[in-house]
């Protein structure tokens, strides 16, 4: 660890402390604070809403959400990261907040790869800086016991920050842009919603995701019995072609683009798709005995045998040790 400047430090910490000695409750005081002697933008989020409680559907929303707010403060994220790469400031706050953590190796990790990089990212001559919720919610959830110290209460008022909605902010000399949370649906721990968007900010503004996967809002929105199959051959990304192959089903897929018939057996019939994934779609068609309904099921492409291939969804299981003549 490299020595530490520590008038450099206490300066820091002074200037960024006078915004945070009183705990925030609300959005009134957020915009307190931040107009206090600076003029703001007001970007469209309004209502605070509760922080998410899934930390990775939060940071996937965070970086989407870089997009937007870049083009209302004039890519001031860029100016930023190129201006304070070999500032001494990076190491003299990464050094602090690691002598107040007790377990040291429990937190290791997250303070270097989710802390310290948005912080010093972010800095410049002591005044520029910007908020990640990294910063405060992996210290939250993430270290267990924090040492009082004069040098880490600044990061109390960022607890509060967020806990009342607070989504990022980013500090210049003369304006504070800042966003309050969306609403957001999770399913697993990731972004996913099958019937609506699973990310919306107050003016209106949506996005869309199954399980996970940021897709165009006419996969989400339109029934799965409308969505043509045709998709699949004009999508580019393949995690987005699956969630069309996951959402259409692989019956109606094989029925619609007319897959390449390999090889039957007794019942089965093996059959390959061209140009819907990264490699071709190789799925066993079958017909259920007691219910006489036709079903599919995709398999490795590697398997070009039908009876291989129902080997394959029995676990290794031969067909012959329990299937029954129909």
């Amino acid at each position: 660890m490299h020595q530490i400047d520590r008038e450099i430090l206490e300066q820091v910490c002074d200037e960024l402390k006078r915004y945070w000695d009183n705990p925030v409750v609300n959005k009134e005081e957020i915009e307190r604070l931040f107009s206090e002697r600076l003029d703001r933008i007001k970007l469209p989020q309004k209502k605070l809403v509760n922080m998410p409680s899934h930390k990775e559907g939060y940071l996937m929303v965070y970086k989407i959400a870089w997009d937007d707010v870049r083009n209302v403060v004039h890519n001031v994220r860029d100016d930023i990261c190129n201006t304070v790469r070999n500032i001494v400031i990076r190491n003299a706050i990464c050094n602090t907040v690691c002598n107040a953590v007790v377990d040291f190796n429990v937190v290791c990790n997250a303070i270097r790869n989710a802390v310290w990089d948005d912080i010093c990212n972010a800095i410049r001559n002591k005044i520029i800086w910007n908020a990640s919720p990294d910063i405060v919610w992996d210290i939250v959830q993430e270290i267990t016991c924090i040492v009082t110290n004069k040098n880490i209460d600044f990061f109390k008022g960022y607890i509060e920050l967020y806990k009342n909605g607070l989504f990022s902010y980013w500090v210049l000399p003369d304006k504070i842009v800042y966003v309050c949370n969306p609403k957001i649906s999770l399913k697993n721990g990731v972004l996913h919603n099958e019937t609506k968007e699973a990310v919306l900010w107050e003016n209106g503004e949506k996005y869309y995701f199954l399980n996970g996967v940021h897709v165009d809002k006419d996969i989400v929105l339109t029934p799965a019995e409308k969505l043509d199959p045709q998709l699949l051959i004009k999508e580019t990304n393949a995690e987005v072609r699956r969630e069309i192959i996951r959402k259409i089903g692989i019956d109606r897929i094989l029925q619609k683009l007319q897959g390449k018939l390999l090889d039957t057996w007794r019942e089965y019939e093996l059959y390959r798709i061209e140009n819907i994934d990264i490699e071709p779609v190789h799925v066993l068609k079958m017909r259920c005995p007691s219910k006489g309904l036709f079903y599919s099921l995709r398999v490795p492409p590697e398997i070009t045998k039908a009876y291989e291939a129902r080997v394959w969804i029995s676990n290794g299981k031969k067909p012959e040790e329990f299937l029954c003549e129909t």
